[in-house]
């Protein structure tokens, strides 16, 4: 995302502790829009063709989170109290535009506020299309009667209920955050409304726990005259300097790298630093096993030969029938069996490899060898 923020109607550009001021102390490349002469540029006016096409291109290219407040739908001209602003907008859904009994000489200034309003619109549809956040600052709503801490009149017509609004908010599921600035230092209390796109809200969730806890306030902003002619509603225009730093680091964070972006809002009240990281756990004991002594190995010895029990009856004596015969022809020799007590001579050197000294033996032990060698 770029670190570029659009700021319309942004008021001073060179206010010390301004929103401007704030958002370059975090880096931030701001583009200021406020066409009063003694505040901004006169140049800088949306309702210049050339000027409002330009900003809208940026727009739609993605370059700007747009942030933007409104002065003609402030609460102070319902103030029911001598010498006020006029009224110029009611809440009956015919009137929202203008109210039917605005003075001729404010329906100029109407006019062009609605003008604003679409221009307004325009450019924060094509920034939010673009992947850009973007949120939208104005008085609450006095005139809901299912609010009684917030209410004041019933013709209370603010910019949260104008249907194009109405209809920004519910196409990129806005969030809606409201709070008394008194709360942040200023010296009235002025009940404010942010409605922004929802990784904005995240970041500035907090200010919607926020209440007045004041018995009274050092002034109030409401429909009196300075000592230059204008109303003072204009100069509650001007946030504190603690809402300031509370938007521009909640810029900020939006601008910064995912990985680097807090996973909490930030808290409205002085920041705190948060808890050291307990240290990770140490790893694991584990003990060698003792590796049992080995025993040297037992040579492995033959068992003695058995030897065969002597006969109980006498070998019978060989006759013609169990003797070979010189003319039967030549069979293979059986294997020597323990029984065999031929002495012949290669059983005698069979007998004298075992270390047998009596060639009479029965036990007879044949050693079998992969050689094919005698």
């Amino acid at each position: 995302m770029s670190r570029r923020v659009l700021l319309l109607f942004s008021g001073a550009y060179t206010r010390p502790d301004g929103l401007v001021a704030y958002l370059q102390r975090d880096d931030i490349e701001v583009v200021p829009v406020d066409n009063d002469p003694m505040l901004g540029d006169k140049s800088h006016d949306v309702l210049i063709d050339a000027f409002y096409s330009d900003l809208l291109r940026r727009a739609q290219r993605g370059e700007f989170l747009a942030v933007w407040p409104c002065s003609t739908f402030s609460v102070a001209r319902f103030r029911r109290m001598a010498g006020g602003p006029p009224v110029v907008r009611r809440r009956q859904p015919d009137q929202i535009a203008q109210a039917l009994d605005c003075p001729q000489k404010n329906r100029s200034e109407v006019r062009e506020s609605n003008e604003l309003v679409n221009c307004t619109i325009n450019i924060l549809k094509a920034a939010h299309s673009a992947g850009s956040e973007f949120g939208i600052e104005s008085p609450a709503d006095h005139g809901d009667t299912n609010q009684p801490a917030l209410f004041v009149d019933a013709d209370h017509a603010p910019l949260w209920v104008v249907p194009e609004i109405i209809a920004l908010k519910t196409d990129t599921e806005c969030i809606t955050i409201t709070f008394p600035q008194c709360s942040l230092g200023a010296p009235w209390r002025k009940d404010t409304t942010i409605v922004c796109t929802p990784a904005l809200g995240f970041l500035l969730t907090d200010l919607g726990l926020l209440k007045c806890t004041h018995a009274s306030h050092a002034q109030r902003a409401v429909g009196i005259r300075e000592s230059d002619g204008s109303w003072n509603s204009k100069r509650a225009a001007a946030y504190p300097a603690r809402l300031n730093e509370i938007l521009a680091g909640a810029l900020a964070q939006l601008a910064a790298p995912v990985a680097t972006r807090a996973t909490t809002s930030p808290p409205p009240s002085e920041a705190t630093q948060p808890a050291p990281l307990p240290p990770p756990p140490p790893p694991p004991i584990t003990l060698e096993q003792p590796t049992p002594p080995q025993l040297p190995p037992q040579p492995i010895r033959p068992a003695p030969p058995r030897l065969a029990e002597p006969p109980t009856q006498p070998p019978a004596a060989a006759t013609i029938e169990t003797q070979p015969s010189a003319a039967s022809p030549a069979t293979p020799p059986n294997l020597i069996s323990s029984r065999t007590r031929s002495k012949t001579r290669s059983v005698g050197a069979a007998h004298a490899a075992m270390c047998l000294k009596d060639n009479d033996a029965d036990g007879i032990i044949l050693i079998a060898r992969s050689s094919t060698k005698p």
